[in-house]
């Protein structure tokens, strides 16, 4: 928990400023006298709980030619750095054993040896909410685009002087005044549904002048965008997330920054992003990455092409600055805000080197910090590559996990084919029977859609098939995670992308239904949120077991069975994949039997089937049946 009150947060930012306009005339009307800065970052550091050394940036007329010191006891200025700009100054600090909290006085002297003198805000580590916790095995995640899940805070959907104005939720791709007051209104529909993480889409600043609701053309790394209520809302939505011991994931981008980031708009220097004689997208095909039959030209254009023109590429393996100035800020926001885990945006993208450096810096403070890569490839040894310790990675990733989109592809074609030895349910088990290659194969992210593939109801084409999926994601290996409103059946296909981040009914005043309530969702939203809850719910009362592998059975017909066990409790999972109903050959199920007499559904009335069943009674496995029992001996 923040033992610091979001309004002593507030108090001391606003003394910050106040220590800092007294004692730097440069900041005021006598600007002649000395040096002026016009923005300096990070805001704050902490005196233990992270790295020590940080990189103070300074910015304003010819800082370049200018150097600070300090005669601050226990904080050292290891040295001054310039690049090409002439407004940059960058200056590397260290805050040694003992520092004590508060405001610390530094120099800033030009050439001409005029003084400014600045203040520097140390905060107590003791004061830091609690961070860093990871995910745990087991766990169900839950990603949401805050633009678009709840407008908890209407004052905050016009910010003036962002370059974007208003909201129209009749436009795909305006903003739409979701916001992160909104997300905290309702812990208890997440908690109800079972979830134990909570991934948010980018929430920092994009101050773009359209179709930046997403997050991810970031333009100001140390600021959460006003839009969604600011630093402080993003705070406490983080601490309301512990107190119902739910982690949360921040999502990070290291490939691209928005091309008004202000570091963009005035370059520090020309190697920070990767340049071409003419403009040049990637190709985005991350296959060459693994491609051993690759070409030089296709993996450089890979890398260093520009995801959008509005994304310029970044270049951090060019300037060990750069790179450590994208690393202080993921450390500093598990100090400021507490958040547990990052997942790593279009990882394949990036530097490698520079990614295993990151990760390794983290995990060095943050041990237990969990982080997962987005990585659309094409094969399991492909996705596996990039994850530290896997059979078939070449060096150390330090990356504990990815995006599973191989369980996701087999899933999408099973669902629309008949049962074969290739075809339907067959290839999500030989995509499970590829698991040899990860370290972990729980640690893996699953999931039947996100915010950039298509709703997986309209995928699925009806109910049965939607239950069926999002039951197999659930209950096969590894860490499912649910895209806010799947539970519900939201639809649409990604055609272009802003059709399937639609408002999640309920989340704004005007609404005229709630689907966050049973009362305000029609019986068929019903249903399939209680589905989905049941099985949310069995994943926590059960947990040693969806952290243990899974045993399962080769498909026959469409019918598909496996146990997921710790040794003590058992869960056996019988599907029925098909159009055909189909009888339940126990004598095929008989491996994963463990002596029980009885089957005990734990999906409530939520499931297929007769709730209790004694082994070798007759079952009938209707079409998309789905059902969890527990045995018992």
């Amino acid at each position: 928990m923040d033992l610091l009150p979001p309004r002593l947060h507030l108090l001391t930012a606003v003394l910050g400023l106040l220590v800092f306009s007294l004692s730097a005339p440069s900041m005021g009307m006598e600007k002649s006298k000395g040096p002026a800065v016009d923005k300096m970052e990070p805001p704050h550091w902490w005196n233990g709980g992270t790295e020590r050394e940080f990189v103070l940036v300074l910015y304003g007329p010819k800082l370049s030619d200018c150097t600070v010191s300090t005669e601050e006891p226990r904080l050292t200025v290891l040295a001054n750095e310039r690049r090409e700009h002439e407004d940059f100054l960058f200056v590397r600090m260290r805050v040694e054993p003992g520092c004590t909290e508060g405001f610390k006085s530094l120099t800033l002297t030009d050439a001409k040896d005029r003084a400014t003198p600045l203040s520097f805000p140390i905060h107590d580590a003791r004061l830091r909410p609690v961070g860093g916790q990871g995910i745990e095995s087991g766990s169900t995640l839950y990603l949401i685009m805050p633009d678009r899940f709840a407008n908890g805070d209407p004052s905050n959907d016009t910010v003036e002087g962002l370059r974007e104005q208003g909201v129209d939720r009749s436009e795909m791709y305006a903003r739409h005044g979701g916001d992160l007051q909104g997300i905290a209104q309702h812990m208890d529909y997440l908690d109800a549904l079972g979830v134990d993480a909570l991934w948010l889409n980018p929430v920092l600043l994009n101050d773009q002048p359209k179709a930046s609701y997403h997050g991810y053309a970031v333009t100001d790394h140390y600021q959460v965008d006003p839009r969604l209520g600011g630093n402080a809302a993003y705070r406490d939505m983080v601490a309301g997330c512990h107190e119902k011991d739910i982690r949360v994931i921040q999502d990070v981008i290291f490939n691209h920054w928005g091309h008004n980031h202000w570091m963009v708009r005035e370059l520090p220097d020309s190697s920070w992003l990767h340049q071409w004689p003419e403009f040049t997208l990637t190709n985005y095909n991350c296959n060459v990455m693994t491609d051993p039959n690759a070409v030089p030209e296709e993996v450089a254009q890979f890398n260093k092409g520009w995801f959008v023109p509005q994304m310029p590429d970044l270049a951090p393996d060019q300037d060990p600055l750069l790179a450590d100035l994208l690393v202080q800020n993921a450390l500093w926001w598990i100090s400021e805000a507490g958040v547990d885990a990052f997942r790593i945006d279009t990882y394949p993208y990036s530097d490698q080197d520079f990614m295993a450096s990151f990760a390794e810096r983290v995990l060095r403070h943050h041990p237990d910090v969990f982080m997962f890569g987005e990585c659309w490839v094409s094969s399991p040894s492909a996705q596996a590559t990039y994850i530290s310790s896997s059979a078939v990675s070449t060096s150390d990733s330090h990356l504990e996990s990815v995006k599973d989109f191989q369980l996701h592809f087999a899933l999408r074609d099973a669902i629309g084919e008949d049962p074969s030895w290739r075809t339907g349910i067959t290839r999500v088990h030989g995509m499970l029977g590829q698991d040899g290659v990860y370290p972990d194969p729980n640690r893996l992210v699953t999931f039947v859609d996100n915010h950039d593939t298509d709703r997986w109801r309209s995928v699925a084409g009806d109910i049965p098939r939607t239950r069926y999926g999002i039951g197999l994601v659930m209950m096969t290996r590894g860490l499912p995670c649910l895209y806010y409103g799947t539970e519900i059946g939201m639809d649409g296909f990604a055609a272009p992308d802003g059709l399937v981040r639609d408002d999640f009914p309920g989340g704004w005043a005007e609404d005229d239904r709630s689907a966050f309530g049973s009362e305000g969702r029609n019986d068929v939203e019903e249903d399939l949120w209680q589905f989905t809850a049941s099985l949310g719910q069995a994943r926590r009362q059960y947990r040693e077991a969806f952290s243990s592998p899974m045993a399962h059975l080769i498909p026959r017909g469409g019918q598909y069975h496996f146990l997921r066990s710790d040794g003590k409790r058992h869960l056996l999972v019988l599907t029925n994949a098909s159009d055909e109903p189909a009888q339940l050959d126990w004598n095929q199920v008989a491996p994963l039997r463990h002596q029980a007499k009885d089957c005990t559904s734990v999906l409530d009335s939520s499931g297929d089937g007769p709730a209790t069943l004694e082994w070798g009674s007759p079952l009938t496995l209707q079409p998309w049946h789905f059902q969890v029992y527990r045995l018992d001996e």
